[in-house]
């Protein structure tokens, strides 16, 4: 775990077993983003490409999957969306570390239907961001994992506006909320609910052996449920959602 770093070592831009961009897929994908332009182009492509072409649906493993499975599945939610771009910013020569919290379950109201929500949902739900060097300063990159067409369903959902909590969001006004990058800023969608902050770590590796992840703690039967139904049914909400079909 670091606090602070030397942007010039590589362990902030190393491959390993979770965010493995050495693998053909990735390298594919790096190859388009290679052509966007200089160096701070191609790392705002890699936040659109993750934010927007992986839509936010519930991978049917645990956390803790390589980047590469992330691409595969074409969906992911703040853990796996976050190791995706980690393994695109880390191809590119872009340092980037991670952060891990704790967030309050209420963020998953909505998402969750509510026998599920409270079956399967315990406090304090694992939550993760990349954050990327952009030559002076560390970027955290929240924003990611919310696709713009789900937060614009959002919008149209809930047009009052304002503090706002549920769907996978979590921000002090709806309405205004912007997970645009200019490549050097911030961008946040569910840090009004964290509860708990376990630190800055080099790799999502390390955390989540050290840590287990959100399946960690769920009994044989919940596990295998989560797997199999409750994952697929939170992505088929999801796209919902997205269609403005719910709630």
């Amino acid at each position: 775990m670091m606090n602070t770093a030397r942007i010039d070592d590589e362990k902030y831009i190393a491959s390993t077993p979770i965010l493995d961009y050495e693998s053909p897929a990735i390298q594919e994908a790096l190859s388009d983003l290679k052509a966007a332009g200089d160096i701070k182009e191609q790392r705002i492509a890699a936040y659109y490409y993750v934010r927007d072409r992986i839509l936010f649906g519930y991978n049917n493993d645990r956390d803790s999957i390589p980047a590469s499975q992330v691409l595969r599945d074409g969906i992911g939610h703040c853990n796996t969306k976050s190791t995706l771009l980690g393994a695109l910013l880390r191809g590119l020569g872009v340092p980037c570390r991670f952060h891990f919290f704790r967030i309050d379950k209420k963020v998953q109201q909505g998402i969750f239907p509510k026998h599920i929500y409270k079956s399967h949902i315990k406090d304090g739900v694992l939550h993760a961001w990349a954050e990327a060097f952009t030559g002076d300063r560390w970027a955290a990159l929240e924003g990611v994992i919310i696709d713009q067409k789900y937060l614009g369903s959002a919008r149209s959902l809930f047009p009052q506006g304002r503090r706002f909590e549920g769907w996978a969001i979590s921000c002090s006004d709806l309405s205004t909320v912007n997970t645009d990058w200019d490549g050097e800023s911030d961008t946040f969608i569910q840090n009004d609910s964290i509860v708990k902050d376990f630190g800055i770590f080099d790799t999502p590796d390390y955390f989540y052996k050290r840590y287990g992840d959100n399946l960690t703690d769920m009994n044989p039967i919940k596990r295998f449920l989560y797997r199999h139904m409750v994952s697929k049914i939170l992505t088929r909400r999801a796209e919902k959602f997205r269609q403005e079909k719910l709630p």
